[in-house]
């Protein structure tokens, strides 16, 4: 069920008891780390690590250059599982990437979020305000292409005489939009009411 759960499961055949490396690939995202380089960082330091079990015995492997090297003497049937795990994340920029300032970008796993107008109550997205302190937990939605976990919560939108309203929210993988007709999208959304500001005032300048 990967992305949507981090237990994979790998069962080696070799044609011959041999010994040999076996290496493990353990993804950025499952080291604190979103992007290198640093132009973008998660907003808050995960403790939850990697697990790695062989024939069902947990051990333990240094990470080097983002790999868990396993070297031993490998049977048909071995199995190796690596268990990820998948807390929903926000991301940040760099304060010098200005279109981004103020705002955050949600992601679990490997996969990247987006907010879709036909899954808020008011089919508008550029109002939303999604603070850093909101919780937000996952639900599987049978209905959308393939089926697909989402994000859901309680966010704050803007509405027409300038107050806030407290709404529900859900956001689908960003690979899974565009598939429900013509509408409002963000990867980005405000995390304070200046970021959500200049949004608003962006989209009058751009309708007019």
């Amino acid at each position: 069920r990967y992305p949507w759960e981090g237990l994979i499961r790998i069962v080696l055949e070799p044609d011959a008891n041999r010994e040999f490396s076996v290496a493990i690939r353990i993804p950025g995202w499952a080291r604190n780390e979103a992007m290198p380089g640093g132009l973008y960082r998660f907003l808050d330091r995960s403790d939850a690590q990697p697990t790695l079990k062989i024939n069902g015995k947990e051990t333990t492997r240094d990470i080097e250059d983002g790999f868990m090297h396993i070297r031993r003497l490998w049977t048909a049937g071995d199995t190796i599982e690596l268990n990820l795990p998948m807390p929903i994340r926000g991301i940040v920029a760099d304060e010098r990437v200005q279109a981004n300032r103020g705002r955050v970008a949600l992601q679990r796993g490997p996969l990247l979020y987006c907010a879709e107008w036909c899954d808020q109550p008011g089919k508008r997205v550029a109002n939303l305000l999604l603070a850093d302190d909101v919780p937000l937990e996952t639900r599987w939605r049978s209905d959308l292409p393939g089926g697909l976990m989402a994000i859901t919560g309680r966010v704050r939108a803007l509405q027409g005489d300038g107050t806030l309203r407290e709404q529900d929210f859900t956001a689908i993988p960003y690979y899974a939009w565009a598939h429900r007709g013509p509408g409002e999208m963000a990867v980005w959304l405000a995390r304070d009411r200046e970021a959500l500001s200049r949004i608003e005032l962006a989209g009058s300048e751009d309708e007019q």
